[in-house]
């Protein structure tokens, strides 16, 4: 059976609001940017990452009718590949790019 382009789009727009969502975990753990996210800064980025994290779930649940269970597995999954490539330093731009 073929997706609805809404669907497709609803689909493709809370994949990439999780990979922001996990990219800014992920910056927050590195050792380098602590100071930065214990700074109100801090705080106001953690309360819009949660706050934009709930309405992201209660699209790919309700809209998109995934379980919580598989939500949670994309999260783990997108966030330990993205937790790898931030120590790793990948995430800084690369030298001649």
């Amino acid at each position: 059976m073929k997706q609805s382009p809404e669907r497709k789009y609803l689909r493709e727009l809370t994949t990439k609001i999780l990979l922001v969502i996990c990219a800014l975990d992920s910056l927050a753990e590195r050792p380098d940017l602590k100071e930065i996210f214990r700074a109100p800064i801090g705080s106001a980025l953690a309360r819009f990452n949660n706050a934009l994290e709930l309405a992201n779930d209660g699209a790919m649940h309700f809209g998109l009718g995934i379980s919580l269970a598989a939500i949670a597995k994309r999260k783990k999954t997108i966030t330990q590949g993205l937790s790898n490539q931030v120590h790793a330093g990948r995430d800084r731009p690369r030298k001649g790019a």
